[in-house]
């Protein structure tokens, strides 16, 4: 792949993604190419960051340099250079002494990637490099903030509800203590049990009419056309599609939000299987179990939001099937309006002409009502009233 191809969409790069555990969800990359001294030679390399990482790519190839973590890179720029890095190893132990979990700070290759210059192509580039670089620094350090301040009240919550449950099962016996989930696994379920963001429909709340028709057409086990036949006999059709199309990117938004909610959680999870120590062996079965719940529960809300949204893909596609049936059943009985008209006239020529005209245009809906009603009942009677002569037709009248 080239530097300005997409990177989102690069199969290399997301494979260099999954093998580094990360998030698939790449929220920044350089279009353009920097350049890296290394081995005596300038070679062609690109950014790419996730919510939790910033990558070194190999431009030639996409080979894996280097890898830092959002939360604690360091980005600096003197004219057209810019300098990446990770924290001293001073600074890394002041993180360690004030309690917070510092792994590896740089993931790459060899030991030269502590902290690296690359060269731009202008100064210009490098200061909106610099910029953006520090925005996902101090957003990556935002985030985890709350996480910990969310997660200290989790913490004292359960631990005080843990001890109001002691006090009140003080004279049970201790085997009837296994379904009592440790601290920690009381914080995690505070933490699933929070209320999602965005699953209030926006159509909904402006027009609730408008999104109960659509409701009507996109549930598989009890579809409803009749929204369909309304919108038809209203000329509304555009606002059904605008409103279909308005449900679609909606259930896309909802889809992208719950995954990007619950991936964490699936890697905190997952960090806590490998980060049990000898003084939480008591909770090893405790941990373990609620951990793998967490994280089943987690996929199959993917999995269920992922089924949602091919519902409602194939949902527009099949209503923009109807759209165009609906506009060639139209143009039929348009014509078949003309025949008729023609044939009171006596216009005969005409007739004859609009009369093939209109057989070959109600063979493609011979299986639907009106190409049924047009083909056995109104073109034989229409041919009838052609051939019959003129003072018949007076008398039959």
């Amino acid at each position: 792949m080239e530097v300005e191809t997409d990177a989102k969409q690069n199969e290399k790069l997301q494979s260099i993604l999954r093998d580094m555990g990360d998030s698939p969800h790449i929220i920044y990359y350089t279009k353009e190419s920097l350049r890296i001294h290394r081995h005596g030679k300038l070679k062609k390399v690109f950014l790419v960051a996730t919510p939790y990482h910033v990558y070194l790519i190999k431009a030639k190839g996409i080979s894996f340099y280097a890898r830092w973590q959002n939360r604690l890179l360091t980005v600096s720029s003197a004219q057209n250079i810019i300098s990446i890095g990770a924290p001293e190893s001073s600074q890394v132990r002041q993180l360690q002494n004030a309690g917070q979990v510092v792994p590896a700070s740089v993931d790459s290759e060899d030991s030269g990637f502590t902290m690296v210059k690359l060269e731009c192509a202008s100064v210009l580039e490098a200061t909106t490099t610099e910029r953006c670089l520090q925005k996902l620094a101090a957003s990556a350090r935002l985030r985890t903030e709350q996480l910990e301040n969310d997660e200290s009240h989790s913490a004292q919550n359960a631990t005080q509800e843990t001890k109001e449950a002691e006090d009140e099962w003080s004279g049970a016996d201790s085997e009837g203590s296994e379904d009592d989930a440790g601290p920690l696994w009381g914080q995690q379920q505070v933490l699933l049990q929070r209320p999602r963001e965005g699953e209030a429909s926006c159509l909904f709340q402006k027009a609730p009419s408008r999104y109960l028709a659509v409701a009507s057409l996109v549930d598989g086990e009890f579809t409803d056309y009749t929204a369909l036949k309304n919108a038809y006999l209203r000329n509304e059709e555009d606002i059904l599609q605008e409103d279909l199309a308005a449900f679609v990117r909606e259930n896309e938004g909802q889809v992208e939000k719950l995954c990007e909610s619950h991936y964490p959680a699936f890697l905190h999870a997952a960090r806590q299987c490998f980060s049990i120590s000898e003084q939480d062996a008591e909770l090893v079965g405790q941990e373990l179990s609620g951990a793998t719940t967490l994280a089943r529960s987690s996929v199959m809300e993917m999995k269920r939001s992922a089924a949602d949204l091919n519902l409602s893909r194939c949902v527009r596609q099949n209503v923009a099937q109807v759209v165009s049936i609906l506009r060639g059943t139209l143009e039929l009985a348009e014509m078949l309006e003309t025949v008729e008209i023609r044939v009171q006239k006596q216009q005969l020529l005409g007739a004859v002409v609009s009369l093939k005209q209109l057989m070959r245009a109600a063979a493609p809906f011979a299986e639907y009502a009106l190409g049924e009603y047009v083909i056995h009942q109104r073109v034989p009677q229409l041919s009838q009233d052609i051939l019959r002569p003129p003072y018949m037709t007076s008398m039959h009248g």
